[in-house]
């Protein structure tokens, strides 16, 4: 998060490089060194999506792509066998098709018997597990503990705020707000706590705000110190004037 967040700071100089280099490559080697496979994608499918908004309008982002894209290409060519072991993390490929066993997990939960009460209002609020193994899946965990109607208001929080980004222009903030929005829907698919109190909400409340429109300011009378209040005139009556 703080990656993307870093690099997008860095195409709207709003910071410098050196201080840019100072967050993004201790960044990098611990998410080399924890192998977050899921937060890597969201990270590269952000990033890539947000730059994308700026391409139109900012020649460094159209740079940087440019660079990315063929940076990319040679890394995949000549660190191939590298990239595909990291990435396993030293599974098997059945273990990685089925996500490290998410997958049973995820079949047992959807394939328990429900009253038609709890597949719309759900269990109620838990510890984000089933049988005692945790969901690791935001959709799911939304739809066990709050049913239906639960999964409904998370993609509908989701939805609307993609069709605002869509619609306001090209901009700093607006690239931010795509990548925050974007990460977060892509690391809910392995990650839990996208339907209550979690970072992933933080996430989406400061998407949010980036895309607020800004208040129109009540334009004021400007007075210099020297500048005396205007007496109001008495009207004078006519036969005083005579």
């Amino acid at each position: 998060m703080i990656i993307g967040l870093t690099v997008l700071l860095v195409l709207g100089r709003r910071t410098t490089r050196g201080s840019a280099a100072f967050v993004i490559v201790p960044s990098l080697v611990l998410l080399a060194l924890t192998h977050t496979r899921t937060a890597t994608v969201g990270l590269l499918i952000g990033l890539v999506l947000a730059i994308g908004s700026l391409v139109l309008t900012s020649a460094a982002a159209r740079r940087f792509f440019a660079w990315a894209v063929l940076v990319a290409a040679v890394a995949a060519v000549v660190f191939a066998s590298a990239l595909q072991a990291w990435f396993l993390r030293g599974q098997s490929k059945e273990n990685f098709s089925n996500l490290t066993g998410r997958a049973k997990v995820w079949d047992a939960l959807l394939a328990a018997p429900r009253t038609a009460a709890e597949q719309a209002f759900g269990v109620g609020l838990g510890d984000k597990s089933f049988g005692g193994l945790p969901i690791d899946n935001s959709w799911l965990a939304v739809y066990n503990e709050q049913g239906l109607i639960g999964v409904t208001l998370v993609a509908a929080i989701i939805i609307v705020l993609a069709g605002v980004a869509l619609l306001r222009p090209p901009s700093l903030p607006r690239a931010c707000a795509i990548f925050l929005i974007s990460y977060v829907a892509i690391s809910s698919y392995t990650e839990a706590g996208l339907g209550d109190a979690s970072p992933y909400l933080l996430h989406l409340a400061l998407a949010a705000s980036l895309l607020a429109a800004p208040a129109t300011a009540t334009p004021r009378a400007t007075a210099t110190p020297f500048m005396t209040p205007a007496v109001p005139q008495r009207r004078i009556p006519r036969w005083a004037r005579r």
